[in-house]
């Protein structure tokens, strides 16, 4: 306490005790014993109010601009921070994040300012890129990168670090909470008075971050491919497999891995880069081309790799081979535990984890090649306004045909068709069809789909694959029983090159199908997605194409010629 905050409460001790001392005046009567109590409390009052003023100014000297979170006492970032990370480091991160409105975590709930925490999630990763992006000078140009990754590494450790010292000198007090946390029935009083909203509930404590799952240890799995040799122009080869075991403390959700190219060979001739599970389904989106690293970030964390605790999966890289590679060596790693992004308490390998050296020859007159194009069945003319409309109940409805050609001049080999991926891009739900079949063109139903799933479904012909001779077309029809949903539309495409999967009958190699660019009249899709135009002979002004339209039902009711007739006689009693 000051020396001016004790000099004021001795004055106001001092007469307080005036009151009672025995040298004090005596009052003659009640009434100016009641006098002399009101005029001493005007002074008490006085007294009490200078004191207020005096621990105001104390109060003013002893608290400074605030601008370094409390959340950041003693922090300092010494190691890397991604996705599904729980710590300390991650609250002062968030916190510094939050002084700023362009890198806010969040502006209420969960990270905002006031409601950080220890869990470094979605929002937490969004940040960071506004934080990257907003010092891509010191935080990603070193990288050769414009857009923010939302993986806290060292340039961005660095940049954080430097905010962090030009702020040290400052201290920012706790604010302290106000009232009770029961007295709110709002998020945005809650807040204010420093209290945590969640639960739907004003709270006194934050709400505890989400449990961190157990260790994964990552590994080459024991049949990862063998050294061999790939053709250029070949697609989904299998470079390295690898093994994902989680400890036995809880599930493991892995949302990205960093893969390394080696090997001699450059790196605009690697066309597609993709992790599939062991079901051969792929998780996130392929990845088109290298960066100047050599490296490829696979994402997914939409669609996260589970491993069950104390479990093992195992996932396999992929990768596209450039027509023009000609000849040379490849060959993937993951180079560091920091390049496997999950949320884990901790991932350890013996790094790097890298696969076998690929050799890799001139394919043109060795691999076959697929062409993949739209028949028109149905003409909606130009603007898309022409209805075709089809009956509810119609049982093998035709919506639309593909072409599947053999394109390699150069080779002579037959390619087989293994999967199919269709998208229905009309408004029908999923419930609306069923039986979706794909027809081969002398009728062979080569396989049914008995609905869609979120408007997509894969004809999966693998044991059986489709064969298309080398130089021939084969066109295929796709057909479906309509359900219900009147007014509502119906069209099947093929979306992307990804979404057939096609190999050499003799190579073995898996090629991915292109779209036919041929022009001229009657030239078909140019284009993917394929499946809804269809170009003429200028090569421009095309057809919209296969969109058929559930025509609404109507009822008719009439008498039927044998029903009865004649007179009844009334009932007599």
């Amino acid at each position: 306490m000051s020396l001016k905050k004790v000099f004021a409460t001795g004055i106001i001790f001092a007469l307080a005790v005036s009151l009672v001392s025995p040298g004090a005046a005596v009052a003659e009567t009640a009434d100016d014993l009641q006098a002399q109590i009101a005029a001493l409390q005007v002074q008490l009052d006085a007294l009490l109010a200078q004191l207020g003023d005096l621990e105001g100014d104390d109060d003013a000297e002893e608290v400074t601009g605030g601008a370094c979170p409390v959340a950041c006492a003693g922090v300092s970032f010494s190691s890397n921070l991604s996705l599904g990370a729980n710590s300390s480091d991650v609250k002062c991160l968030q916190a510094m994040l939050n002084r700023d409105e362009e890198t806010q975590v969040a502006s209420s709930s969960y990270g905002s300012p006031g409601n950080e925490t220890t869990y470094y999630g979605n929002l937490t990763k969004a940040a960071v890129v506004k934080f990257q992006e907003k010092y891509s000078e010191d935080c990603l140009a070193s990288w050769g990168l414009t857009v923010g990754t939302g993986f806290f590494g060292s340039t961005s450790r660095a940049k954080m670090n430097y905010l962090l010292t030009a702020c040290a000198a400052e201290v920012e007090p706790e604010p302290e909470p106000v009232g009770e946390a029961s007295d709110y029935d709002n998020e945005t009083d809650c807040a204010a008075a420093n209290y945590y909203w969640y639960g739907e509930v004003c709270n006194e404590t934050a709400e505890e971050s989400p449990v961190t799952a157990s260790g994964l240890t990552i590994a080459v799995a024991n049949d990862t491919p063998v050294a061999t040799t790939l053709a250029d122009g070949s697609a989904y080869n299998s470079m390295l497999k690898l093994k994902l075991s989680a400890g036995s403390e809880g599930d493991v959700n892995v949302t990205g891995l960093k893969v390394t190219k080696g090997g001699i060979s450059g790196n605009t001739y690697v066309e597609g880069i993709l992790v599939v599970d062991e079901n051969g389904n792929r998780h996130g989106a392929v990845i088109t081309s290298l960066a100047a690293d050599s490296t490829a970030s696979l994402t997914f964390s939409d669609d996260p790799i589970v491993v069950s605790a104390g479990q093992s999966v195992y996932v396999t890289v992929q990768v596209n081979l450039g027509a023009s590679f000609g000849s040379g060596t490849i060959s993937m790693k993951v180079a560091s535990a920091s390049d496997v992004t999950s949320n884990a308490s901790a991932v350890s390998g013996s790094f790097p984890v890298q696969g076998n050296t690929m050799s890799v020859v001139d394919g043109v007159a060795t691999i076959g090649g697929l062409y993949v194009d739209a028949v028109q069945f149905h003409n909606n003319g130009t603007a898309d306004a022409t209805a075709v409309n089809v009956n509810l109940g119609t049982v093998d409805q035709i919506i639309g045909k593909l072409e599947f050609t053999e394109s390699a001049a150069s080779a002579s080999e037959d390619v087989q068709i293994e999967k199919v991926t269709i998208y229905n891009n009309g408004n029908t739900t999923d419930a609306d069809i069923a039986n979706i079949d794909l027809v081969a063109p002398d009728g062979t139903v080569l396989a049914t789909l008995p609905s869609l799933s979120g408007k997509y479904g894969t004809f999966d012909l693998s044991s059986s694959p489709y064969v298309i001779p080398d130089g021939t077309a084969k066109i295929v029809t796709l057909r479906c029983d309509v359900v219900s949903g009147s007014t509502r539309t119906v069209r099947f495409l093929v979306e992307s090159d990804y979404d057939v999967v096609v190999s050499g009958v003799s190579s073995g190699s898996k090629i991915l199908a292109t779209a036919d660019a041929t022009t001229g009249d009657n030239a078909g899709d140019h284009s993917f997605p394929i499946g809804d135009r269809y170009y003429h002979s200028d090569g421009v002004n095309g057809t919209y194409i296969n969109k058929v339209t559930i025509a609404s039902g109507s009822l008719s009711v009439s008498k039927s010629t044998t029903s009865p007739s004649g007179n009844v006689a009334a009932r007599r009693k």
